[in-house]
């Protein structure tokens, strides 16, 4: 989280965007929270559904709790066609 602070980088943010979240959320840091909230968006997973999923209804982020769920509509629908 400094470092975005400093240098308006996220590092490995693959591996910590749900904790930056949570964290900017926590601190009311806004751009760092919005780009940690896109990154998950674009990257709903069936491993870091769940997660996601609850870490949007706790913040009350709409835009991924919809995403998550559209996401993983999509992959029911995938598979109902198998």
């Amino acid at each position: 989280m400094c470092r975005f602070l400093y240098y308006d980088e996220i590092p490995k943010i693959d591996s910590l965007a749900l904790p930056l979240l949570i964290a900017a959320d926590k601190y009311m840091i806004n751009d760092l929270a919005n780009k940690c909230e896109k990154f998950l968006m674009l990257n709903i997973t069936i491993g870091n559904f769940h997660e996601a999923l609850v870490t949007a209804d706790q913040l009350n982020k709409n835009k991924l709790r919809e995403a998550t769920i559209d996401s993983s509509l999509q992959t029911v629908n995938r598979f109902s066609h198998l």
